[in-house]
């Protein structure tokens, strides 16, 4: 598994440079608060992260924290308190966080991600709450396990910071889950929106916004 991740992630981060060089991602300052190249804050609703590359919009991990897979499974249903999301799979979370700057699949980074980590922490949401020097940010992925209906393979995904020395660990932690209403500690579920708006899209109504804001200037100009 770690393999093939590693392989996905080199992918992502040459294609997350290649739009870096092609296209401004300057988005729609009305509805959006940038926070990187690629991730950006939704300026409406202050528990939503944009991932402008995958066009998913991610939901703080601090909204499930507590809650086990059955209690989120249910929020997800027409008109409860998760519709409009589903759960996440490995992948995306690796991306997400990938996009973020942070190689959740390896052990060892070349350069220091504290700051990255702590960015992207700023986004999700702490879930550990416990130590005034350490926070971080963890989440579950869930799939079922060799198409078994009662058994279901999790993955705790994340990274913590301690900021007494700005150290950090980063999670992909696979485990059996047999009773689906355990709860994990610390720990949120990975949600994203039922319907990603593809990258295209938000990079169309970001050129746009810059299209409409020369057509001003050269108004005001004349």
């Amino acid at each position: 598994m770690r393999l093939n991740l590693m392989k996905l992630l080199k992918l992502l981060k040459a294609l997350s440079l290649l739009s870096a060089l092609l296209l401004p991602l300057s988005v729609n300052a009305s509805a959006l608060i940038p926070f990187s190249n690629v991730l950006v804050a939704d300026a409406n609703d202050g528990k939503i992260t944009h991932d402008v590359i995958s066009g998913l919009s991610w939901l703080d991990l601090t909204e499930t924290t507590g809650m086990s897979y059955n209690e989120v499974s249910l929020e997800l249903s027409d008109g409860r308190l998760f519709d409009g999301y589903r759960f996440a799979t490995d992948i995306e979370v690796v991306a997400l966080w990938a996009h973020g700057n942070v190689d959740l699949s390896s052990l060892y980074d070349t350069s220091n991600k504290y700051d990255d980590i702590v960015d992207v922490i700023g986004l999700l949401g702490n879930t550990y709450t416990g130590d005034n020097s350490r926070y971080g940010t963890l989440g579950l992925t869930y799939k079922k396990y060799n198409n078994d209906q009662e058994i279901f393979m999790s993955t705790q995904m994340g990274a913590f910071v301690n900021t007494s020395n700005r150290e950090y660990n980063k999670y992909i932690i696979d485990d059996y889950r047999y009773n689906l209403d355990n709860v994990v500690s610390h720990t949120g579920t990975y949600l994203v929106s039922v319907v990603p708006v593809p990258a295209a899209v938000w990079l169309f109504g970001s050129a746009m916004v810059g299209l409409v804001g020369v057509s001003r200037r050269k108004k005001l100009q004349a």
